[in-house]
């Protein structure tokens, strides 16, 4: 038929469905990102030779500071890892697009916006939140603030504890439920310093 214009892509035509085999193939791409909490340049420069796969650990020198991130490698991770070495197409570089070449910033960023689509994310979420998420889930699961910050590659702790903040505190929880369990029922209107008066003993 005719050529028509300003109608978008064919959900159904094979561009499409080329473009989608695409956007798949980056999937362990963006598992490694959720597992790892490594920043985009560090993810782009990743190669093999910084997975150690007798350890179990990735440990590659974050592009920012220098400072040498050494991460253990969860189930997640390590399918995402061995599903790119299963490919035809592996390269120097850990994650290499369809045609075998390092990804492109460009690329990375258009294929975060697709993913964060189909997700239905529609708040504000950038790629760097990824590694905030890391260092919130690791608090939340009481790893001491100096191994999350060793997991990160951060250059002291102080710059980890912040994730601290989301954490549940264990001593609120004990506090808190010892106050639910010592609860003294109150009949009638509250009394004391906050309420309207003081009842005499």
């Amino acid at each position: 038929g005719p050529r028509t214009f300003g109608g978008g892509r064919r959900p159904d035509s094979e561009w499409t469905a080329e473009a989608f085999r695409r956007f798949r193939w980056s999937r362990p791409l963006f598992v490694v990102a959720l597992e790892t909490g490594l920043s985009r340049s560090d993810l782009l420069g990743l190669t093999w030779r910084n997975v150690d796969s007798d350890r179990g650990v990735i440990r590659v020198p974050r592009q920012k500071t220098k400072v040498f991130a050494t991460v253990p490698v969860s189930p997640a991770c390590a399918e995402a890892l061995a599903e790119c070495r299963r490919r035809s197409v592996v390269g120097e570089a850990v994650f290499v697009t369809w045609e075998g070449r390092p990804y492109s910033v460009s690329t990375f960023e258009r294929h975060f916006r697709l993913a964060k689509t189909l997700a239905g994310i529609e708040r504000r979420f950038r790629i760097h939140d990824m590694r905030h998420s890391l260092g919130s889930r690791l608090a939340t699961e009481g790893v001491p603030i100096s191994d999350i910050a060793r997991a990160l590659g951060h250059t002291s702790s102080r710059m980890a504890e912040r994730y601290a903040r989301s954490a549940p505190d264990p001593a609120l929880d004990r506090i808190r439920a010892a106050l639910v369990r010592s609860a003294v029922p109150l009949n009638g209107p509250l009394n004391g310093p906050f309420g309207a008066e003081t009842d005499a003993a």
